[in-house]
Order: C-alpha cells, then structure tokens, then sequence
C-alpha cells in the first residue's frame, strides 16, 4: 500500500479525482485479502501505469468529475487483463491507434471517443453507462473544439497547481430530452453564457453556419455584447468528421429558436 500510495501522491490530478481512485480500488485492490492483487506493481499494465497513462492525458479529460466507470472506459488494451478480471462489463473507447502509456495528443482522443459514442447509439445502457456516455460526450465536445467557444472563440481557463478548469461546456444542438444523441456531431462548445442563451433559443446557427440573434434580445442595452457576435462565423472543429451536424442545427433553428429563427432574426 505504501507503494501504491506513492504512485498517487506524486500526482496531485489523480488525487483531486474521486472516479480515479475508485477505479485504481476496483483494479488493483484484492478484497479477499485486504492488499493489492498479484501483479499490481506491473510496469505495463500494473498501477504506476495506471496513474502514468491518466496523469498524461490531456486537461481536458476532468478527471475529478469522471465517474470511475468512465476512467475504466478510457484505459488502452494494455490493461485489458485486468479489466476482464473485474468479471464486470466496462464501455470500452476504440483508440484510435495503439496507444503508449505516454503523453497522448488531443485530437486523436476526441475521435476515439467518439467512436465510443456512435457504438453506443442503439444500445439499450444501464445508468453507469448513462454516464459514461454522457462524460465522453462532454470530454469529445470540449476536445473537439479545444476547449473555445464555437461562438465567441473565448476559451477561458483556470489553472492551478496540475489542476485545470475550462469555461467552456458541452452543449447539446439537438436535446436528449427531444431525442438527440450524445454524439460530438450533436454537440457544440459554448461558454456558459452562450449555452444558457442557445438553449433558450435565443441565438441559433443560421444556413450559413453564422450566429443568428433574436431582435427581442437586442433590444435592451445589456445585450450589446451579444449583438457584436450577431453574424458571427461558427468556428469548426479542427477534424472536420466532428463538425456541427447541419441537420441537427437545422431542427434547432426551428424547434428550440422557433419563429425567431424564421421571421425574428
């Protein structure tokens, strides 16, 4: 345990998040002798490379609001050992190559998982998956747009020791409450203020892939800032499989903005 509690210390990320430690439990922890399984200090696949592989993925992965079957989730093959052990079904990202326990760019990651999310659009889930599906849609999003609003270009962040905090949220184009899908394509990267307003429907994506603005808004001087984004270009993902699917902006120029989108823009 003294070991295994080095691993951890050294990484100050790994320690904010309460999934991690959860997993790291799950794995590596034998209940019926009340110590680390056999194996654990394994320098492949064992604990060290357990924190190793999270500790580098990129800060856009939040780790301390990831739920421990969404960092299971995560894991390359390399542990698939001991994910079987767990003689529990784990969601699984296809990574998109054949990943080494080191430092992983973010663009790759962000069509890993969505792969993960395009497979799980039929299958019927269980609520732990729920979650998954719904951190890997937030990471994904976030990911794909690194980590800017797709309407502002803002990309606020808050960074403090091997911690870091972005402003920027996943927003659904198409609400899952309406049917939409957790898939990146539904999704957009908005700061939260601009969330709040395209859930309204108070600023919608027009045909021409720019900001559209309900008048009504415009009217009072506090939204002046607003209305300087007014026809605002819609800044795409850097991998164009992950950009604004335009059939789901569609339906939300008509659902969600309403007759503003048709008449009040």
């Amino acid at each position: 345990h003294g070991v295994a509690a080095t691993h951890l210390v050294e990484r100050p990320r790994l320690l904010d998040s309460p999934g991690v430690l959860t997993a790291a439990n799950r794995l590596y922890f034998d209940a019926a002798t009340a110590g680390p399984k056999r194996g654990y200090a394994d320098e492949s696949n064992g604990l060290r490379a357990f924190c190793r592989f999270l500790n580098n993925l990129p800060a856009v992965f939040d780790l301390p609001h990831l739920g421990a079957d969404s960092v299971l989730a995560l894991l390359p093959p390399e542990f698939e050992g001991w994910l079987a052990d767990m003689g529990e079904p784990i969601l699984r990202v296809r990574h998109a190559t054949s990943t080494q326990l080191g430092p992983q760019p973010a663009a790759p990651w962000a069509g890993a998982l969505d792969s993960l999310l395009q497979d799980l659009r039929d299958r019927p889930l269980a609520t732990a998956h729920r979650r998954v599906r719904s951190d890997c849609f937030r990471t994904g999003v976030v990911a794909a747009y690194n980590a800017r609003c797709a309407v502002s270009d803002l990309g606020l962040t808050h960074t403090m020791g091997d911690k870091t905090q972005y402003e920027v949220e996943a927003a659904h184009i198409v609400p899952v409450a309406q049917g939409g899908r957790d898939l990146i394509q539904n999704g957009l990267a908005l700061s939260r203020t601009v969330h709040w307003a395209f859930d309204l429907g108070v600023v919608w994506i027009d045909d021409r892939m720019l900001l559209a603005v309900a008048d009504q808004t415009l009217r009072d001087s506090r939204n002046e800032w607003l209305a300087r984004l007014r026809g605002t270009p819609l800044t795409m993902p850097a991998d164009p499989r992950l950009a604004p699917n335009a059939e789901a902006l569609r339906w939300h120029a008509a659902h969600v903005a309403g007759a503003r989108a048709g008449g009040d823009s």
